[in-house]
């Protein structure tokens, strides 16, 4: 993208969608459908995600909908077209609708991007509707679902202080883990993977961590051992990421407690 402007970035995905519509079938259902652009705040990050979404009663009744039975059995599917600025995706309204409502890691990454996305085309204003579904917070979700996180996290964690051939795949899983984390305890919500690093950036854990995550990554690419001095980064993250988040709550779970023995809280029978 030329001009990296917020509105340049909608414009060429409008030009783009104008194109797209012009064949058919799908010239047919534009001013039925809500087109929105997805893209992350920094506005310099050139790959996009445009979502075409559409009303159950409409794929219910267009017969020559492409990809309708994935939509009526899945909810949504992916578009194969000819340019690589952009994801094309389909999705059933009332099916996005009701997932963004849970608490795992496709309704965060849902959330997340209709809380990043433009409008290119919405007669029927259900953007709107979406943000609000994906802008309420259920507070014991919430909680439960950052839990997962800190505690898979802490697992890692000590699973990386043994020699291991497994610890580079284990070390690459942590700090995926830590940058959603970081995105979750700011946001309530994290990208897609595609845009993850940068959003961590503009946290504050990405702008403290971010250089000594890179640095920790590049020294253990092919070491079985991580150092001590990586390992006691990496432990001090998950210490600030915890008193950000008392921070934030205005009190300390139970679970946030150091406990070595405990990683998983399973459900009572």
């Amino acid at each position: 993208m030329s001009d990296l402007s917020a509105q340049s970035i909608v414009t060429e995905a409008s030009n783009f969608i104008e194109s797209f519509f012009g064949n058919n079938p799908w010239n047919s259902i534009i001013d039925e459908s809500t087109i929105l652009l997805i893209h992350p705040r920094k506005i310099q990050v050139k790959q996009s995600s445009i979502w075409i979404i559409l009303k159950n009663q409409l794929i219910l009744t267009y017969d020559e909908l492409p990809q309708r039975e994935l939509l009526l059995e899945h909810g949504s599917s992916v578009i194969k077209h000819d340019t690589n600025l952009y994801t094309l995706n389909l999705f059933n309204y009332e099916r996005l609708k009701l997932y963004l409502r849970l608490s795992n890691k496709t309704s965060s990454e849902l959330a997340w991007s209709i809380n990043n996305s433009r409008i290119i085309h919405d007669k029927q204003s259900l953007q709107a509707q979406l943000l609000n579904e994906a802008m309420a917070i259920n507070p014991n979700q919430y909680n439960s679902f950052l839990k997962n996180y800190f505690l898979s996290s802490y697992e890692l964690l000590l699973n990386l202080t043994k020699i291991s051939n497994s610890n580079k795949y284990i070390l690459e899983e942590l700090l995926i883990n830590y940058m959603r984390l970081a995105n979750l305890i700011q946001w309530n919500h994290f990208p897609p993977i595609l845009w993850l690093k940068d959003e961590f950036l503009l946290t504050d854990l990405g702008s403290k961590y971010n250089q000594y995550f890179d640095n920790i990554a590049l020294a253990n690419q092919d070491n079985l051992n991580v150092s001590q001095d990586s390992i006691d980064i990496l432990f001090r993250f998950i210490q600030d990421a915890s008193d950000i988040y008392v921070k934030k709550i205005g009190d300390k779970p139970n679970w946030l407690m150091n406990n070595d023995n405990l990683i998983y809280t399973l459900p009572k029978i």
